[in-house]
């Protein structure tokens, strides 16, 4: 994963210091730029490119609300991802979702569903840097001596999207596998390392993960 950065935005200290903490391990490539309220934010903004906001609703001179609407009325942010932070009040979900919010965390969240958010987040700024394209074919994971078979959604040179059995053990987020992938016409890609970006069950019963490769892929596995 390239270096990422991000603005957190938080009135209490103890907060900032507990998501940096939770994030750190499982992102290591990740980094912080803090700040107590939205106005200190907003001020952030106009000098700095964050890869993406988390944000507290309850702040101080400007809210994590007010910070997303101005925040969304300007062009080179049209697309910033913003992460808002909130109790879990369905008015300010629904408000924060028209405003433009990428992904809303109800608090008091757990340990697990942070660090879920942000990985779909970070999946999603990953997958912005290759052009992904529809394929058929089929991708056997391997991790901790098992085989996890499943059918490939799309792929690109820096990961792909599968589709895959839920009647075995799936591997966590961050965790690292092995993966083969077969297209149909084009042969048959070993043992190419990746981790895991996201993990989504399905109706069908099945799982879709994103996995990321560690090393960008031959040029031949798309083309």
């Amino acid at each position: 994963m390239k270096p990422l950065k991000a603005l957190l935005a938080d009135d209490d200290a103890a907060i900032r210091e507990l998501s940096r903490c939770i994030l750190e391990r499982p992102f290591p490539d990740l980094s912080f730029d803090e700040v107590e309220n939205g106005k200190d934010a907003l001020e952030k903004l106009k000098l700095t490119k964050y890869d993406f906001i988390l944000s507290d609703w309850e702040m101080p001179y400007l809210s994590g609300y007010e910070l997303l609407l101005w925040l969304r009325k300007q062009p080179e942010f049209h697309d910033t991802p913003f992460m808002m932070v909130a109790a879990g009040d369905q008015n300010k979900i629904l408000k924060a979702a028209e405003a433009g919010a990428t992904a809303f965390i109800t608090k008091p969240y757990t340990v697990e569903a942070l660090v879920r958010k942000v990985a779909e987040v970070v999946d999603k700024l990953n997958r912005r840097k290759f052009e992904r394209v529809t394929v058929d074919g089929t991708a056997d994971m391997h991790y901790e001596g098992r085989v996890l078979n499943g059918n490939i959604i799309d792929i690109s040179r820096g990961g792909i999207l599968g589709a895959f059995r839920g009647n075995k053990t799936i591997p966590n987020i961050n965790e690292s596998v092995l993966i083969d992938v077969t297209l149909n016409n084009r042969g048959t890609f070993k043992g190419l390392s990746g981790v895991i970006n996201r993990i989504q069950e399905i109706n069908t019963g099945d799982v879709r993960v994103a996995l990321k490769f560690l090393e960008i892929a031959s040029e031949g596995l798309i083309n």
